[in-house]
């Protein structure tokens, strides 16, 4: 993985963490009673829904950029569909 890749993911999960502790701090701050709390909890919810599908977005481009032959999971899968049909042989 580069280090562009990896800020980018890190950055996407730092985002996600901010969002987790402005709802904790609008609850902690303003109650569970107030109509404001509620609204920053729906919209850090909406922001970490985002960053879900964003995340989900990156590592298939990460896949795409990503050479066949270089991916371990197909190169683990091929080597356990070899390894069973050499065996049934």
């Amino acid at each position: 993985m580069t280090l562009e890749r990896k800020v980018v993911r890190d950055g996407i999960l730092f985002a996600g963490a901010v969002a987790m502790a402005v709802a904790l701090v609008a609850l902690g701050e303003q109650g569970g009673r107030t109509p404001a709390a509620w609204a920053a909890v729906a919209s850090a919810l909406a922001v970490l829904a985002a960053l879900a599908s964003a995340l989900g977005t990156h590592k298939i481009i990460e896949l795409q950029e990503t050479p066949f032959s270089q991916r371990s999971v197909w190169r683990s899968i091929s080597v356990v569909a070899t390894a069973s049909l050499s065996y049934r042989s």
